[in-house]
């Protein structure tokens, strides 16, 4: 575990990335995130470009809304123009349950960089939004998520069943 000095329980060049550059620079921590992130993950989710958020984000907020920005905005939003994950996998739980809530929980948590996830099931794009929190309604809202027309296990339940659509507005793997 490198560089010693962490806390128990915590990896050290997490630990000291947090001290030394999330918190007292958290745009620019929310900046660098996304750089990285778009340099060092094409290999795994697909092409990705960087953006701004859009104005409307930016302004959204109050309850239930976002409680804050870090940074101006600009490249601080990843997006996927389409995700190999999502596209191979054809589930939208494996997609909540394996990247969006573990990706979310790495970057706010580990890293301490806010990061919210906005996954688009029609179009298989998802956004990355660095220093913007998840909120509460964003959890929600992905685990309420039907299942994806191409999803292997609402097939293999269709079969089974005889049915065309085995359970009525639920991923058959959250339920």
């Amino acid at each position: 575990d490198w560089p010693p000095g962490a806390p128990a329980g915590r990896v050290g060049l997490l630990h000291w990335f947090s001290i030394l550059f999330a918190r007292p620079f958290p745009g620019f921590s929310a900046k660098l995130n996304a750089w990285v992130t778009w340099w060092a993950a094409q290999w795994l989710m697909g092409p990705c470009s960087l953006q701004r958020l859009d104005a409307a984000e930016l302004a959204r907020g109050g309850a239930g809304g976002l409680t804050a920005i870090l940074g101006d905005g600009e490249g601080q939003q990843l997006l996927v123009h389409r995700c190999r994950y999502l596209e191979a996998s054809g589930c939208a739980s494996i997609c909540v349950n394996c990247c969006k809530m573990p990706t979310q929980d790495f970057f706010n948590n580990d890293m301490g960089v806010p990061m919210r996830m906005l996954p688009d099931y029609e179009t298989l794009e998802c956004r990355f939004q660095f220093g913007v929190a998840p909120t509460a309604d964003d959890e929600a809202e992905a685990r309420a998520v039907p299942c994806l027309g191409a999803c292997p296990s609402a097939a293999a339940v269709r079969e089974a069943w005889g049915r065309e659509k085995p359970l009525e507005g639920v991923c058959v793997r959250m339920s």
